[in-house]
């Protein structure tokens, strides 16, 4: 046992502005103007009274402070310190474990030794040699491990390479021998065909000769001249006498006469010479065929040498280094050390601190560790919002927060509860409607609260979605806000889109009502298809309304970014697909209803009133009695 230690110390510069330590976001320039002009015209929610406040806030209350200016509509002036913010050092040791394993591997493949192989002479002295070199590697490895640890560069989580385990023992031991299988000829007698080179002809099973394919093997065939009936219909001119005329006049009849040529309707078939049996083509009569697979040679390649004759067996070492990294964190706050285990990568670990000298020891002749000490700067501040505070960590130079503890979720709940409580008692007429967008334009000002919707809304797995745009915001929001959001702001799209198509569908579905009536009162196209196509008609119209309603409330909201954003969210939420649904129900229930009502009044009209036809009927009933008594009023004697 070893143990090697090596000056490694180096320290990181920051690889990146402090600003790439903000969560990710996309806003639009006309949002965030709209946002900033927000900011300067509205008061704050809560009131913090950090305005009487001397103490200058640090560096880390100023990161979340972007950060909520960037997210919402308040200003970093709405955070406040209770204390100064602490600064302080994380020690953390990346214990590196590497085990190497050297193992004789062997294969065995077709074909002669490739170039470049040692050859010995069998496979016992090939084993034997294998097992010289995996000896002398495992001896000499101690030693090369401590080689390794000795040329340390600095380079963290350093990996011994397998060039350094195999160097000199790369090459290979191969033994030539010859293929069992077909004694070294590279060929093996056909199966198909037994060696032959001929298999029998399936045609005509070996006989050479097959049924004739005219007569069917019965040697005799259908007479051409009767079609195979044995009798055919002449025609014949004989006189007849006719009465009428007093004269003989010729006609022209049929009868059946017995056909000579044949007996029964059968003659002897002449393609297979009355035989019933022709040659076979296949064969050419012979009752054999060429084999297909060997080509009529009768052997074929042998597959386990390919055709070569010989095959062989190649011999090498090979070398497996398994690692495994073991984090140790050693610090006064439990809740730092968790965070730094969760959010912190080990390979990543010098970019939030120093590094310290770099310790190697071998444990046994195939087993090194390497210990890599880091010192990781934690940055911790007490941050007030209203009469709540967030004690909120940093690590890095650059100041990477992985937990902002929903600060701008206790930011926002004002203007959430606000919303909530509009949307439940507002109802769906167009004069409630100016309360609903005020409160929604002013939830929306906060970028977020848009981020949230686009995000949730649009996503079909509701609590995947909610855990995603969490862990994308790290924490600014809970999961309890952005549900609450979501939900609240699918609410609004509901009250403003449905308060747009309510009494266009009304009027829609009145329209499709009296159109079904009219179509089964004039049976037009006849029975049930006047309603159906009343139906499918109104979908076009609905489809119109569905536009207009898009417009109107784009042309609600007071910034017309937001109103883009709020219209394109009708579709990928599925509201507008909801509403669809909704309305061809009704369509077909109202249609239904109007076309079996329709149909029971007219049965009705008719059973008390009668058809058309009684009623014209009655009609010139009436005129007929009105003439007679005009007649015999004028003319009495009539």
């Amino acid at each position: 046992m070893s143990t090697m230690t090596s000056e490694a110390v180096s320290e990181m510069e920051p690889s990146g502005k402090a600003g790439e330590t903000q969560p990710g976001r996309s806003v639009a320039a006309p949002a965030g103007q709209a946002v900033a002009n927000a900011k300067t015209a509205r008061a704050p929610a809560t009131g913090t009274g950090t305005g009487t406040s001397s103490r200058t806030p640090g560096s880390l209350t100023l990161t979340v402070g972007r950060h909520v200016e960037e997210n919402t509509r308040f200003r970093s002036a709405d955070l406040s310190e209770e204390c100064e913010q602490t600064s302080s050092a994380m020690q953390g040791t990346l214990m590196l474990s590497q085990q190497v394993g050297v193992t004789v591997q062997t294969n065995d493949r077709a074909g002669p030794l490739p170039g470049g192989v040692q050859v010995v002479q069998s496979e016992q002295a090939m084993l034997q040699g294998l097992r010289a070199m995996h000896e002398r590697c495992i001896e000499e490895l101690p030693a090369r491990i401590d080689a390794w640890a000795s040329r340390d560069d600095g380079t963290y989580r350093r990996l011994l390479p397998r060039g350094d385990v195999l160097s000199g023992f790369e090459h290979m031991l191969g033994h030539q021998y010859q293929c069992g299988v077909c004694s070294g000829r590279g060929e093996v007698r056909c199966r198909n065909c037994s060696g032959e080179g001929e298999v029998q002809c399936v045609p005509c099973h070996g006989k050479g000769r097959i049924s004739c394919t005219i007569c069917y093997g019965t040697s005799k065939r259908d007479c051409s001249r009767c079609s195979g009936r044995g009798n055919y219909s002449e025609s014949y001119i004989r006189d007849v006498w006719d009465s009428g005329a007093k004269t003989y006049v010729t006609r022209t009849d049929w009868r059946t006469v017995q056909c000579m040529a044949c007996s029964g309707g059968k003659v002897q078939c002449t393609y297979c010479q009355h035989d019933g049996r022709n040659q076979c083509s296949s064969c050419a009569g012979r009752g054999v065929c060429n084999c297909g697979t060997c080509g009529a040679t009768g052997t074929v390649d042998c597959q386990h040498c390919a055709a070569t004759g010989c095959r062989h067996c190649l011999g090498q070492l090979s070398c497996e280094i398994a690692s495994h990294d073991q984090l140790t964190l050693q610090h006064s706050d439990e809740e730092a050390k968790e965070l730094a285990r969760a959010h912190i990568d080990v390979k990543s670990l010098p970019d939030y601190g120093r590094r310290g000298r770099t310790t190697h020891r071998r444990h046994d002749e195939r087993a090194v560790s390497s210990a890599y000490p880091v010192s990781v700067e934690v940055t911790r501040a007490q941050i007030a919002v209203g009469k709540a505070s967030f004690s909120v960590h940093a690590f890095g130079k650059q100041q990477k927060v992985f937990d902002f503890k929903n600060i701008v979720g206790h930011l926002l709940a004002k203007d959430l509860h606000e919303l909530q409580s509009c949307v439940q008692s507002t109802s769906l007429s167009v004069d409630a409607r100016e309360l609903l967008l005020e409160r929604a334009t002013a939830f929306l000002e906060s970028e977020i609260n848009m981020k949230i919707a686009e995000g949730v809304l649009a996503s079909k797995n509701f609590e995947e979605a909610v855990a995603d745009v969490r862990s994308h915001y790290k924490n600014l929001v809970d999961d309890r806000y952005v549900a609450q959001a979501s939900t609240v702001l699918e609410k609004v799209l509901g009250k403003l889109f449905g308060g747009r198509m309510f009494k266009p569908g009304v009027y829609w579905v009145g329209l499709l009502t009296l159109g079904t009536c009219a179509a089964t009162l004039t049976q037009w196209p006849g029975g049930w298809y006047g309603a159906v196509a009343c139906v499918l008609g109104a979908g076009p119209v609905w489809g119109l309304l569905e536009w207009r309603a898009r417009q109107c409330v784009e042309q609600d909201f007071f910034d017309f970014t937001i109103g883009a954003r709020m219209k394109s969210l009708i579709d990928k939420s599925g509201l507008a697909w909801r509403l669809r649904g909704t309305a061809f129900v009704i369509a077909c229930a109202f249609a239904a209803s109007a076309f079996w009502g329709t149909q029971y009044l007219a049965s009705r009209y008719k059973a008390h009133f009668g058809g058309p036809e009684d009623i014209v009927a009655k009609r010139e009933a009436r005129r007929d009695t009105a003439e007679k008594r005009f007649t015999w009023r004028i003319w009495p004697d009539r």
